[in-house]
């Protein structure tokens, strides 16, 4: 039996494995010389111990998802990410070839030492962030 305290995301890493993800994490605005504020972010972090997985479309219209976009679960031991809220655009990711915005957070943390995060697929992949 699993209790609080347990991380059960650890226990089924070692069953499903782990997703490698480029975690971009926001550093928010710098205004640019035209005015315009522009989202910056670090240096992208290799993170190995979590897992991505799709989130099926049928539960989309219970979770309020538009059924035109995809969206994943990333299930990962961090403790500070930042997802969408008013004047912040949130944590970007790149895996499985694609770039994902990070727009919803469930905190277990300070429970069970994981997050579970919603993202959405903005497209490809580029390594890079100067054309989001």
């Amino acid at each position: 039996m699993s209790v609080p305290g347990s991380n059960i995301l650890l226990t089924a890493l070692t069953a499903i494995g782990s997703t490698s993800v480029n975690y971009f994490q926001n550093l928010g605005f710098v205004t640019n010389s035209a005015g315009n504020d522009l989202v910056t972010y670090q240096t992208p972090i290799a993170i190995n111990s979590g897992s991505v997985q799709p989130i099926p479309k049928n539960r989309y219209a219970l979770l309020g998802l538009d059924l035109q976009k995809s969206y994943f679960n990333w299930y990962v031991p961090l403790l500070n990410m930042i997802d969408l809220q008013r004047d912040t655009s949130g944590d970007v990711v790149e895996t499985l070839d694609r770039r994902f915005q990070l727009i919803s957070l469930t905190d277990w943390y300070g429970i069970d030492g994981w997050k579970q995060a919603t993202l959405l697929d903005i497209g490809p992949a580029t390594g890079n962030l100067t054309n989001a």
